[in-house]
């Protein structure tokens, strides 16, 4: 088969240090706003943010404003920056945000610098 369908895998990345030369991302926010008509959200992570398009409208219907949440997505190039197309979107408003950081700077940053998830 060849590599062209194969699917990347989710990088974890803070809302900032998303590029266009990204294609799957996971990312942690909180909703700031929603918009029915264009079936997106805006997703804060205290220091950026990022648009997020919601490809189904039972997904918009699931997101509320306030929420901490996470989204794994494809990465578009937007006017200069980026957007994400949502693939799938978590409600991580239950999830340690403190525990949560450990574990990824435990795994996935061992002997860097510890970074604030």
């Amino acid at each position: 088969m060849p590599d062209q369908f194969e699917r990347k895998p989710y990088a974890f990345k803070k809302i900032s240090e998303i590029t266009s030369e990204d294609v799957s991302v996971k990312v942690l926010g909180t909703v700031i706003k929603k918009d029915k008509d264009s079936s997106s959200m805006v997703l804060d992570s205290g220091k950026s943010a990022i648009v997020v398009l919601l490809p189904k409208d039972e997904l918009y219907d699931k997101i509320e404003i306030g929420k901490q949440t996470r989204v794994l997505g494809t990465v578009l190039p937007y006017d200069g920056g980026v957007e994400l197309k949502a693939d799938m979107v978590q409600d991580f408003s239950n999830v340690n945000k403190d525990l949560y950081t450990e574990i990824y700077n435990k795994i996935i940053w061992p002997g860097e610098t510890q970074r604030q998830v």
